[in-house]
């Protein structure tokens, strides 16, 4: 019988109906492979069998499907087929047991495509296209799996996790973050029921001075009145404690009070109690006194009928030696003549005391007596 020559160009017999069986390496084989080839098909998943050697095996219809492979050493190192992908799915390329094909455990072969396997008789290679490995394209073969890399989207804010329609379904990450970049925002929100708008519950913005804040619509449970923790306090929760004895805001729910701290304003000589039109009813204080210091003073006055000036009548003034000064427009009750008391004296008391009690001034006259003068 005839020889052929192989890649080398040496004369070896080369059995046509075997495919290859002589081929000394995967460029003979391949060689051989182009000789008395073997047209298979395939509608379903299929394991390739050692008869199957030089076949070329076409899979047709909707798919997926799968191409197993009997262990390489059952196959041998002389084995191999032609397998081409006419489905509608990513064909996956099954090793026996913990074998490899091309250093994996799985292939997938995308639709319209086709490779060359060679058997090595420990493992599997392959020549020509292959679209993935371990998972195909649509990730629907996955088993549990341990990923070592990051994922990545191709473009930031270009790729989704799922859709409205086709959501996962428990997420678990350690955190959820925005990027590092200056008024980023991650939002936390909902769809309405025909997809038209996203209302946005939590927004965190990225910043020297990162923020989290909660959209007006955001509900939680309300406590029992004086919870006094950490819990978020709802508006009724508020509502509920100054109905039980907090004041609000206007201190408008006031009952009798025994107020047990010191009432100060947050700077001096900026608040009022009170104002002009709305004046509180009677004070009732040990002390009206200045601060402690030096000038500084305390003024008891009255307004115009206008509001435009206040008039002091009374100024206490603090110093080493504090002084109490009455304005001369301050006026008393006229006491009865020669009272004598540490009551205060008007200028008309003094004026009678002064002429009811004492001697008149006036004009001296000379005695004439007989003529003579004295």
């Amino acid at each position: 019988m005839p020889g052929s020559k192989n890649a080398s160009g040496l004369n070896n017999p080369i059995n046509e109906s075997q495919g290859g069986t002589n081929a000394q390496n995967f460029t003979q084989a391949r060689i051989n492979m182009s000789l008395a080839r073997v047209y298979d098909s395939q509608t379903a998943s299929y394991t390739a069998l050692a008869a199957d050697l030089n076949k070329f095996i076409r899979f047709s219809g909707a798919g997926p499907f799968a191409l197993n492979l009997t262990a390489a050493a059952t196959l041998g190192s002389q084995w191999a087929l032609t397998v081409r992908n006419d489905t509608t799915s990513d064909l996956s390329i099954n090793p026996s047991g913990g074998e490899l094909i091309n250093g994996l455990a799985l292939l997938e072969l995308e639709p319209s495509a086709s490779l060359n396997i060679f058997c090595s008789g420990t493992a599997f290679f392959t020549e020509g296209l292959v679209t993935a490995v371990g998972a195909d394209r649509a990730l629907s073969n996955l088993a549990n799996v341990a990923i070592n890399e990051s994922l990545l989207p191709t473009a930031d804010l270009a790729v989704d996790l799922g859709t409205p329609a086709l959501r996962w379904n428990n997420l678990y990450t350690q955190n959820i973050s925005t990027s590092e970049t200056a008024a980023d925002t991650t939002v936390i929100g909902a769809f309405d029921v025909d997809d038209a708008l996203f209302t946005p519950f939590i927004t965190l913005t990225a910043n020297n001075t990162a923020t989290c804040a909660l959209a007006s619509a955001v509900t939680s449970v309300t406590q029992a009145v004086s919870d006094n923790s950490t819990k978020i306090a709802t508006t009724a929760y508020a509502d509920a404690a100054a109905a039980a004895g907090g004041a609000n805001i206007q201190l408008s729910n006031l009952g009798t009070t025994s107020i047990n701290a010191n009432l100060i304003p947050s700077a001096d000589v900026t608040r009022n109690f009170g104002s002009p039109s709305k004046r509180w009813n009677n004070l009732y204080t040990q002390n009206i006194s200045t601060s402690e210091t030096a000038a500084a003073t305390t003024v008891i006055g009255a307004w115009d009928v206008d509001g435009a000036a206040l008039t002091p009548f009374i100024t206490l003034t603090a110093n080493n030696t504090p002084t109490c000064a009455l304005a001369s427009s301050v006026t008393a009750v006229t006491q009865a003549i020669a009272d004598n008391s540490t009551k205060l004296a008007t200028t008309a008391y003094a004026d009678a005391a002064a002429g009811g009690g004492g001697a008149s001034i006036g004009k001296i006259y000379p005695i004439t007596f007989g003529g003579f003068s004295n």
